[in-house]
């Protein structure tokens, strides 16, 4: 969020969701801190691709929200709705907006749109989640894993036109700050 604030011109962002769930508010809400921490003038809109699961895999639906949000000056777009989320990147390569990727490394396949990737080790929480039960020290089952546990990692495309050198060093400081007062889930 905080890259995408640096980076609007327009001061219009856009989130685009699968479905309005807790986890995808937890990406919106932190998306939007970010955002307003980097441009406090920022406007964030958020649209969602449906209500049941088919969302996650509606990438026509996605694209179409994707032009819609482009139309109403948007230049930066946040994806969390997994394989619809293509339909945004194809959105935004048509019409030359800024995009970032999720939960895996989307810097190659859309190099000249997704700025940075944020990637979830789901199988390093697996893994912690597991020892954790083996070592028989499971104290609840609610988990939280994030920065701080080094769960969520932040991949700039060196290759995107907007990246800067500044950029790297930023996203590092932010990252090292995130580690250092994250204590659970962001709330709006």
């Amino acid at each position: 969020g905080y890259l995408a604030g640096s980076k609007t011109e327009s001061g219009k962002v856009g989130f685009i969701g699968g479905i309005d769930n807790p986890a995808v508010e937890n990406f919106r809400c932190g998306f939007e801190l970010g955002l307003h921490d980097a441009s406090p003038i920022a406007a964030l809109y958020s649209e969602y691709v449906g209500t049941t699961s088919d969302a996650w895999l509606n990438s026509s639906k996605a694209e179409e929200i994707a032009e819609g949000l482009i139309e109403q000056g948007i230049d930066v777009l946040f994806p969390v709705a997994g394989f619809a989320s293509q339909g945004v990147y194809k959105s935004a390569s048509e019409n030359g907006i800024t995009t970032f990727g999720v939960d895996t490394n989307q810097n190659g396949a859309y190099s000249h749109v997704v700025m940075a990737s944020m990637l979830k080790h789901v199988d390093d929480a697996t893994f912690a989640v597991m020892k954790q039960l083996y070592l028989g020290i499971w104290n609840s089952n609610h988990k939280h894993f994030g920065t701080s546990q080094n769960m969520v990692e932040i991949i700039l495309n060196p290759e995107h036109q907007a990246v800067r050198e500044e950029d790297k060093v930023l996203l590092e400081q932010l990252s090292n700050k995130m580690k250092m007062t994250s204590s659970g889930p962001l709330k709006a």
